[in-house]
């Protein structure tokens, strides 16, 4: 028999939405509201869990994949186009990467939706 401990990801799923909320205010100013798919939280609040990546780790992802992704949408669009505009994040299914263990998405979504 193999007895499993329950986890509660909901400390994870608040960690990194407070990681992607925090990344989004610094390439945006704070002007945006952000809504992460569960999906996407689901994945990166699971890879701490599988691989044993860490808080660093997810800083690093949002620094190299999705900080820049944020600067191209905000480069494309005019202020009038986000403002009070909620911008939603998902992941590109079958799309990580493998690097010392981790799993992140190599690339994401984001979408703007109405003001």
């Amino acid at each position: 028999m193999v007895v499993f401990k329950p986890v509660d990801f909901g400390p994870l799923k608040r960690s990194v939405s407070d990681v992607v909320s925090a990344k989004f205010g610094d390439v945006t100013g704070g002007s945006w509201s952000v809504h992460v798919d569960d999906g996407m939280l689901d994945r990166l609040a699971g890879a701490p869990w599988t691989v044993g990546a860490s808080a660093t780790s997810l800083e690093a992802w949002a620094d190299e994949v999705l900080c820049p992704t944020i600067r191209q949408l905000k480069r494309s669009l005019s202020t009038n186009d986000v403002d009070g505009a909620t911008v939603s994040l998902l992941a590109v299914k079958g799309n990580s990467r493998r690097k010392d263990g981790e799993v992140f998405p190599t690339s994401v979504i984001v979408t703007v939706h109405g003001n």
